[in-house]
């Protein structure tokens, strides 16, 4: 699947209502190892930065793929998940200013969901693509 059609995916699962965490985790269903329904339960509490205004739901949802993807079988691959996860989250804040829900949502610099999701979908494909997924 193409960036593009992951985008049209996660536009879709938002049109349906879901908040950005799982939005951008279902449009990785399809290398990720879960069912849709178990990926939109396990994401469904991290939307506005999990309900406090804090880590955005498109960053918590990039590190949750990064740690379903990793090697469960090899205690030490969390470390690979973790920075995976910061290399991901680092990019997110270097394009948008910030990780913080209620920062990237506050005036004068107010950023739409659905673009931090495509955003997001962009810097996860790209990752991904690099480590050969």
């Amino acid at each position: 699947m193409n960036v593009q059609q992951r985008k049209e995916k996660a536009m879709e699962a938002r049109r349906q209502g879901y908040n950005c965490a799982q939005a951008l985790l279902v449009a990785f269903d399809d290398i990720l190892p879960l069912d849709r329904d178990t990926i939109l339960k396990v994401s469904a509490a991290f939307g506005t930065g999990m309900g406090l205004g804090e880590a955005c739901g498109v960053v918590t949802g990039m590190a949750m793929a990064q740690g379903l993807l990793i090697d469960s079988a090899d205690p030490k691959a969390k470390v690979q998940a973790m920075l995976a996860s910061k290399s991901v989250g680092t990019t997110f804040k270097n394009q948008n200013g910030n990780i913080r829900c209620a920062d990237l949502k506050s005036k004068p610099n107010i950023k739409p969901c659905n673009d931090l999701i495509c955003n997001g979908i962009e810097i996860l494909s790209e990752y991904l693509e690099n480590q050969h997924y």
